[in-house]
This record gives structure tokens, sequence and C-alpha cells, in this order.
């Protein structure tokens, strides 16, 4: 599938999102917004489990998640993680 291809591309080859992104909207006939929106969370996605399988490895039991707070968080979203 050209969307695997594409995203082992911008991890393993350096290739750019804006590719990936141009791909998506072709291969999908997607808006940018969209295929942006994808190719972002597609590729966090992959650096996270990369880095969780890294801190398996090494044998990390616990580690703790920290969420930057700014202008672009939802006061919904803020307000329900300062409970947290």
């Amino acid at each position: 599938m050209r969307l695997e291809k594409g995203l082992i591309d911008c991890v393993s080859r350096d290739t750019s999102k804006d590719e990936l992104v141009k791909t998506l909207m072709a291969d999908f006939d997607i808006g940018f917004r969209s295929a942006d929106r994808i190719a972002r969370t597609e590729l966090s996605y992959i650096q996270n489990q990369a880095t969780l399988d890294k801190y398996n490895e090494a044998g990390v039991k616990k580690y703790e998640i920290l969420a930057a707070h700014d202008a672009r968080v939802y006061l919904k979203t803020a307000l329900r993680c300062a409970k947290c």
C-alpha cells in the first residue's frame, strides 16, 4: 500500500512529510488538511512506538508523559487534564 510505503520512506529514508501529504491527497482524493492530519498522526504513532520499544529494550519499567498546554489546546481538554 502506498500509505505504508510513504510512512516507511519518511522514517527510514528521511523523505519529507510534505511528500507523504501529496501522496495521500492524490491516492485518497482528500484535501490538504485531512492529508496533513493523517500524516502527522501516523508519523507520531510510529515515533512513539519506536520510543516505547527502546524503553523496553533498556529495561525501563515506568515513565511519565508530560503534556504541553498552550493556546492550541481546547479549554475543555485543558480543564480536564488539570484535574488529573
